[in-house]
């Protein structure tokens, strides 16, 4: 009788740190987005094409972030499963690290002119 709530609740609990880690992805492509848009209200001389390359790079990135933790590896095995998700975030923060430089170089070029 016990057994039962007890492996609702770990699947619950999985599933709640997966929708936070969707969530959280979804938090930094939308700073990263309003970045961008910043940098187009604030300096309208700025290069459009290269900041439309980053906003088209932060979707990309977004849905293939979205898709590997929608989809894991090793459903059965957990330590697979905590692998692949930390591998997951890992990746996450050197894409948006990068996409992140791009913005802010993006932001440097513009004051510049």
């Amino acid at each position: 009788m016990n057994a039962e709530p007890r492996n609702k609740l770990k699947s619950k609990a999985k599933y709640m740190k997966r929708r936070i880690l969707k969530k959280d992805l979804w938090k930094i492509t939308d700073s990263l987005l309003e970045q961008c848009y910043d940098l187009l209200v604030i300096y309208p001389n700025a290069d459009h094409e290269a900041v439309n390359s980053i906003v088209e790079d932060t979707f990309d990135a977004y849905n293939e972030l979205l898709d590997r933790a929608n989809n894991p590896d090793g459903k059965d095995n957990p330590k697979l499963i905590k692998q692949y998700y930390s591998k997951l975030i890992n990746d996450a923060h050197k894409i948006y690290h990068e996409l992140f430089k791009r913005c802010d170089e993006a932001f440097k070029a513009a004051a510049k002119e």
